[in-house]
């Protein structure tokens, strides 16, 4: 519940600090008084988006600050606004998001405005209405659809982006068979140009190489190289026997000796393998020519192409397969769509025992307000269409008058019979989510007379399970009240301030009697005001 609200530069609100208690709180004022400005204050700390036009002029920030009782515990909720900054918004003196105070405030209460009523007159708004009442069960079906139902439309998705990719490959069929061709044809591998090109610089000076190679030859076979060698190793070998540091260097000297030898080995090898091939000279010069063309050609880099050719392949694979690709993808979309009706259906099923469980509830409150030949439907139809909210219509049927068939509400409820089944569905909500507080800002718009007595009486029965807080104009609703404010303008140094006070017994006399006349009171208004203070409240039960 709400025990405190503080507003500071908000709009016409100078600095204002109000206490809350438990009940029935009734809040009056003549028009532009600034019952909305209290309201909306309190809507900021359950989330409504700021604006700096709320900042009283004047004044760069604006504070609204209210402490409320949750499950035995004290919270604060803060919200400021400035001119100047980021606005800022703290729970329980710690910096949090909006998302966050959202959360902590759907836990404390509901607040109910006048542009809610335009719900009733929206069917596309009755699905959500509906599954308010049954929210975490509701929600936990509907994640498992809406993750069926996006895995659907991925593989719709899917199946679009291959048919309009063979479409394209079709008119580009002739170049991709082309590319594939002359790609196969180099016999691509990683290090090709650089293997050609390293075998080109060889033939190219060939006779240099061939005559290193002959000086190479006449060093080993007329020189005492690798006798010398050889020499120094066993000598090496022998001072080690005396001399320990010499081991590491016959061991370097072993290595040096066999190294000489695999490096003539090898020399030999390869000048008896060396020969100049003319032909492919030619071949090797037109195979690098060709190379540096391709990359040209592609403006890719021979790994490039290569991953290139695999892609094209693939494709074409794809696509020589499309046939049975597609029939594949049918498949696998049926399926999918099978979960996705499957999901769907759970949530109508639901929905139907939602709807069930509180057409008798709200048929009960709305024979309690004045609506005694009342008959009350509540339709879920399910439609072909996938929405984020599944796959339902809902409907809210209703007849009024005695004898007469049930019609859609948005079409034949009055705005007072509007406002009364408004009252009954918010009431009925906050019982079933259990939340300890509901603000209510002129539901009780268009009756009055024995009507408008009947409403009260159910405000009344209403508190006795949780605060409730209502903007009236209506002087029954103001008498039933536990607490009661009115919300008035004065002039302060030549600007207008909006004031809010807490009526003794003679000045709740006096408001009430005010909101039965016209400007003149009259006697009878005061005594027609004290007789409504006078009423005991009644003990119908209130329906849960």
């Amino acid at each position: 519940m709400l025990k405190s609200l503080s507003v500071k530069h908000i709009a016409l609100i100078d600095d204002m600090t109000l206490n809350f208690h438990s009940g029935l709180t009734a809040i009056t004022g003549e028009t532009g008084a600034g019952k909305s400005m209290v309201l909306e204050s309190l809507q900021l700390l359950f989330g409504k988006r700021s604006d700096q036009d709320m900042i009283r002029h004047g004044f760069d920030e604006a504070v609204v600050l209210g402490v409320f009782e949750l499950n035995g515990e004290t919270i604060t909720i803060e919200r400021r606004l400035s001119s100047q900054s980021k606005h800022q918004m703290k729970l329980n003196g710690e910096t949090v998001t909006l998302a966050k105070i959202r959360e902590v405030a759907s836990a404390i209460g509901h607040i109910h405005n006048q542009d809610d009523l335009y719900e009733l007159i929206d069917p596309k708004s009755y699905i959500h209405l509906l599954d308010t009442f049954d929210q975490k069960a509701l929600e936990t079906i509907r994640i498992d659809y809406l993750l069926s139902k996006s895995s659907y439309e991925d593989a719709l998705k899917k199946k679009q982006h291959i048919i309009e990719q063979h479409e394209t490959k079709q008119k580009q069929d002739d170049l991709i068979k082309f590319q594939i061709q002359e790609l196969e044809a180099l016999q691509l591998t990683s290090h090709i140009l650089e293997d050609t090109q390293e075998e080109l610089q060889k033939l190219k000076h060939y006779d240099a190489i061939a005559s290193h190679y002959q000086n190479l030859e006449a060093l080993f076979e007329t020189s005492e190289v690798m006798h010398q060698v050889y020499q120094i190793k066993q000598e090496i070998q022998s001072l080690s026997t005396y001399i320990h540091a010499y081991e590491k260097m016959q061991e370097t000297m072993d290595n040096v000796y066999y190294e000489i030898d695999d490096i003539k080995s090898t020399i030999i090898n390869d000048m008896t393998a060396i020969d100049f091939d003319s032909e492919r000279f030619e071949m090797l010069q037109q195979r690098e020519f060709d190379l540096i063309k391709i990359q040209q050609k592609y403006q890719k880099t021979i790994p490039e192409l290569i991953d290139y050719l695999d892609t094209l392949k693939m494709d074409q694979a794809m696509f020589d397969n499309y046939e049975g690709l597609i029939q594949t993808l049918d498949q696998d979309i049926q399926k999918k769509k099978d979960i996705v009706l499957n999901d769907a259906h759970k949530l109508t099923q639901k929905r139907k025992e939602v709807a069930s469980m509180i057409e008798k509830a709200l048929i009960e409150r709305l024979l309690a307000l004045d609506l005694s030949h009342v008959s009350f439907q509540i339709d879920v139809i399910k439609t072909d269409t996938m929405l984020e909210s599944g796959m339902d219509d809902v409907i809210f049927n209703i007849s009024l008058n005695e004898g007469e068939p049930l019609k859609p509400l948005h079409k034949v409820a009055s705005g007072g019979e509007r406002s009364r089944f408004m009252f009954a569905l918010k009431s009925l909500q906050a019982l079933y989510q259990g939340v300890p507080m509901l603000v209510l800002d002129e539901i009780d718009t268009g009756i009055s007379g024995k009507t408008a007595s009947k409403v009260a009486s159910q405000m009344a029965l209403l508190s006795n399970n949780l605060q409730v807080i209502v903007i009236t104009h209506v002087p029954q609703v103001a008498a039933k009240a536990n607490t009661h404010l009115k919300v008035y303008k004065e002039t302060i140094d030549q600007r207008i301030q909006t004031f809010v006070e807490m009526l003794d017994e003679d000045a709740r006399i006096k408001e009430i009697a005010a909101m039965l006349s016209d400007e003149n009171m009259s006697t009878f208004a005061i005594e027609q005001a004290k007789m409504l203070l006078n009423q005991k409240k009644t003990s119908i039960k209130l329906v849960h």
